[in-house]
């Protein structure tokens, strides 16, 4: 269930590099993912087989809905349920090597509406994941 336009396009990239292989790999997205895109998406790293995570690169809309600073480090940092929940998606992810879609609630008191959040996996060697890329946006206000 993905419920916004950005949100199908970057599934349907996310497949397209898939080109027959389980996941993709980091350099098939990151040399191809539309700038407009990056405000409302982050970069994990996963660091081992535990898994921990390793946030390179997180972007300002997201970053709000997470409600953490810019120099956040890794997801467990999060804190709360907004950081259980995000590290428990991340987790199942990593696991399942396939996209993870999830509703949020409005987190923060100044937002109305829920949004959508995708985690998509990406592996370099084609077998372990190493990166998962994250991205939400805002739903339409009918959902």
């Amino acid at each position: 269930m993905i419920t916004h336009p950005e949100l199908d396009a970057l599934n349907d990239l996310w497949i397209e590099k898939c080109a027959g292989r389980a996941v993709p790999a980091p350099t098939d997205i990151d040399a191809s993912m539309p700038t407009n895109w990056c405000d409302h998406a982050g970069w994990i790293v996963v660091e081992d087989d535990d898994p921990r995570f390793r946030i390179r690169w997180v972007g300002a809309w997201l970053r709000a809905r997470w409600n953490v600073p810019g120099t956040l480090g890794n997801p467990e940092e999060v804190g709360g349920e907004i950081g259980a929940i995000l590290c428990a998606d991340l987790v199942r992810a990593s696991r399942l090597k396939a996209p993870i879609f999830t509703l949020r609630p409005p987190f923060a008191a100044f937002e109305e509406t829920q949004y959508s959040e995708m985690i998509l996996p990406l592996s370099s060697d084609g077998e372990i994941v190493d990166v998962l890329l994250v991205a939400g946006y805002h739903l339409p206000k009918s959902h």
